[in-house]
């Protein structure tokens, strides 16, 4: 299994333009496109946390032994150490996502609780809903 950092996360997903802090912290909007489906689906340790919001279109997410259909407005939060893996469907139509990565070492310095995140984010996927009573955990 490959540790990912997030430069080269951010070299895997070529997208530009970007938000990004240096080795620290980026913000991009992904469209899925031929050729990204395929570097993505291998799993991997990421030593920061991952956040994504789909804006469009599917795909299936792995967070630890966790599986998840992943479709409109579902956020997703991976947390230091998770392993993760993403599976486009073959031929699927067109899709986009937000990823929000935060390295490792920005964590470090705004001194992260790791136990109080895991507490927090138990469920690491929601669909959310303009009405906040209709939020949905969906898992796989």
């Amino acid at each position: 299994m490959d540790n990912l950092t997030l430069p080269k996360m951010r070299d895997i997903l070529d997208v530009r333009p970007m938000l990004s802090h240096g080795d620290d912290f980026f913000i991009m909007n992904l469209p899925f496109r031929a050729g990204i489906e395929r570097r993505l689906t291998f799993p991997y340790r990421f030593a920061g946390v991952i956040c994504l919001y789909c804006i469009e279109g599917e795909f299936d997410l792995r967070i630890g032994m966790d599986g998840y259909r992943v479709t409109r407005d579902c956020f997703a939060i991976s947390l230091p150490e998770d392993i993760l893996s993403f599976s486009w469907k073959e031929g699927g139509g067109p899709g986009r996502i937000t990823i929000m990565a935060i390295s490792e070492q920005m964590l470090q310095e705004m001194e992260f609780d790791r136990l109080g995140a895991l507490y927090a984010f138990r469920c690491r996927m929601v669909r959310t809903s303009s009405d906040p009573s209709r939020a949905t955990v969906t898992q796989t």
